[in-house]
């Protein structure tokens, strides 16, 4: 009886070990090649076609990008690393 426990106790032992083992690196952390942005204007202004996003990149400093705004007020901005 105590062998079959044993042998139960290592099985569950050995696939808790091979579970937690990760085949592929993790890729977690890596800087995103690519951001989007995109949103809605409500009460879109005609007279200003565009809109202006600041974006504060830590330890990076901060960018600014420009998108314009169609007559539903959809905007779409794309900024490469």
């Amino acid at each position: 009886m105590k062998l079959i426990i044993n042998g139960i106790i290592f099985t569950c032992l050995g696939f808790l070990i091979l579970s937690c083992s990760s085949p592929t690196k993790n890729n977690l952390y890596q800087t995103p090649e690519r951001v989007v942005i995109t949103g809605k204007v409500i009460n879109v202004n005609k007279e200003i076609p565009a809109v202006k996003l600041d974006i504060n990149r830590v330890g990076f400093g901060q960018e600014t990008v420009v998108a314009d705004v169609d007559s539903l007020g959809n905007f779409a901005a794309s900024k490469d690393r």
